[in-house]
């Protein structure tokens, strides 16, 4: 009979990481930079109105068709979808849900970027701003003033309370569960985040669900070639979703990805660590941080 040390029968194999040969060679990643990651606008995106002197662009994920609320704003907006369209304005192939079209526009616009972007989910609402459309909550804002500003960075999943808050360095629960997400995704940090990065933080806080806004300054303190880079490995086809970051892992990083400190604690506001306390004082966004 086994003896009592040998493994149970139904025990999971253990997880190994994939071979160093995961990592694309150098003329393989600049192609696949090449096919999937630009440089500057394309001509369908630029008759969008989005340019550098516009107050904010807005950038909205969709599938097959645009959404009618977009008309809801008088500003720029460019509905990404996830098949091919005769607007031009999609990004295949449609895997990783927001986070690639988010990608794509900052790495197509990071030369011409408006002083605020604000990237937005299809629905106008769902359970994660149950409280009020992310949209309804953009128009609140006093945009042309904070087009002024540095350091912005506004969660749009705020529920007014922090129900949707990751506070890994606060919650033992949560912490736990970061930990599990880190180790789960060594490999893919390793290849794709770390050479800008350094090794994941102990503890990771942020908004969850992805809709927010943000100053280009935000966004340009990654380099170019960071956002190209992640972009292309995310639509690579070639390379196995294992070795790529988790649309969750993404889901949590975001805010830090964009200048938010790790430690950091969600406000009943949804404001970043640097939102200017004046621009909350207005209509539904009020209310102690």
């Amino acid at each position: 009979s086994p003896s009592s040390s040998s493994p149970s029968s139904s025990s999971p194999p253990p997880l190994e990481l994939p071979p160093p040969s995961m990592f694309r060679p150098p003329a393989e990643l600049e192609a696949q930079l090449s096919r999937a990651a630009p440089l500057k606008p394309s001509p369908a995106e630029l008759a969008t109105g989005c340019t550098p002197s516009s107050t904010v662009c807005v950038v909205v994920v969709s599938h097959k068709a645009s959404p009618r609320w977009v008309a809801e704003t008088r500003y720029p907006v460019l509905a990404y979808k996830r098949v091919v369209t005769a607007d031009g304005l999609y990004v295949l192939p449609n895997v990783w849900h927001e986070h690639a079209v988010y990608l794509h526009y900052i790495c197509a616009f990071y030369d011409s970027l408006p002083p605020l972007s604000a990237f937005l989910h299809g629905h106008r609402s769902s359970w994660h701003n149950r409280g009020e459309p992310a949209i309804s909550q953009l128009r609140e804002l006093p945009l042309a003033r904070l087009a002024r500003e540095r350091g912005v960075y506004l969660s749009f999943n705020n529920g007014r309370d922090t129900e949707y808050c990751i506070r890994a360095h606060l919650e033992p629960t949560q912490l736990r569960d970061w930990q599990r997400e880190v180790r789960a995704q060594t490999h893919s940090w390793r290849r794709m985040m770390a050479a800008d990065l350094g090794p994941p933080p102990a503890a990771c806080g942020g908004y969850c669900c992805t809709q927010f806004l943000v100053s280009a300054d935000r966004i340009r303190a990654r380099p170019h070639s960071f956002w190209r880079r992640l972009l292309a490995d995310l639509l690579d086809e070639a390379t196995p979703a294992v070795c790529k970051p988790s649309g969750h892992l993404l889901e949590l990083v975001w805010g830090y990805l964009l200048g938010e400190p790790a430690n950091f604690t969600c406000s009943r506001s949804g404001g970043g660590s640097q939102f200017p306390a004046w621009a909350l004082r207005r209509g539904g966004r009020g209310g102690a941080r």
